[in-house]
């Protein structure tokens, strides 16, 4: 009776212990399989961008268990690597099961824009000998904010100070400079998903505002001076700019 018992006993165990290595092998093939579609969908998305053999691609992060984050180098532009991820709204990482739940679709996250256009800044400043101070953030916080600025997404910035529309027109013409500067060394900023330079003005007296109580106008206006789009560029006229900061300045 006792062998009948310790047989169904070892039963038991061995049936828990296969299921649990089933288990653990349904779920590692399942996070091995979401792995390689994310991989595949990755190289999809960068041999449509920048063409097959552009680039080394090499895992940086891992989220367990269905998530790698990767680092690509462009061969054209080796000193600004940048991240690329498979993920989520907010470009959030989770287990493929819970976002599925509520309908929600996964998408590719990358922006080499940033990274190369700070490179392309630092390249225009040191080429034409151009100092680029910080001046003072429209944004606040700790971030730093220099005359001529890359941010996410292929937005430039220039922050200027100018109390007339006639001053503004120099930095207008630094800023078509600076266009055909990206357009002629960085062509992947205006091929593909663009590039946007815009011009931030500080100190006009705009209509409709007052000054502070200490005399200064601290309110700004801006205006774009070039977009590209699928290596398309358009750089404003200086007359188009002028008519619509005239029509927003006050006394001019």
């Amino acid at each position: 009776m006792n062998n009948v018992f310790e047989k169904m006993r070892r039963n038991r165990i061995g049936t828990v212990i296969g299921s649990i290595l089933l288990v653990a092998v349904l779920f590692f093939g399942c996070a091995y399989r979401e792995i390689s579609r994310d991989r595949d969908a990755i190289i999809c998305a960068l041999d449509n961008e920048f063409g097959p053999d552009t680039y080394i691609l090499a895992p940086e992060n891992y989220f367990f268990p269905f998530n790698i984050q990767y680092v690509v180098t462009l061969h054209a532009y080796p000193e600004v690597p940048f991240t690329i991820w498979s993920g989520y709204s907010g470009g959030r990482t989770a287990s493929p099961f819970l976002p599925w739940l509520i309908g929600e679709e996964e998408h590719i996250y990358y922006d080499y824009r940033r990274p190369i256009g700070e490179l392309a800044v630092a390249d225009y400043c040191a080429t034409y000998q151009i100092p680029n101070p910080v001046v003072h953030g429209l944004r606040g916080g700790d971030v730093e904010e220099h005359h001529l600025n890359a941010w996410n997404n292929g937005i430039f910035e220039f922050q200027v100070n100018a109390f007339s529309v006639a001053e503004v027109e120099p930095y207008y013409r630094e800023a078509a400079g600076f266009a055909r500067f990206l357009e002629a060394k960085y062509p992947v900023l205006v091929n593909g998903r663009g590039s946007t330079i815009d011009v931030t003005v500080i100190g006009l007296h705009l209509k409709g505002y007052s000054p502070n109580a200490d005399g200064r106008w601290p309110w700004h206006t801006d205006f774009t001076v070039y977009e590209s789009r699928n290596g398309i560029g358009v750089i404003e006229s200086w007359e188009t700019v002028r008519a619509e900061l005239l029509m927003k300045v006050a006394g001019e």
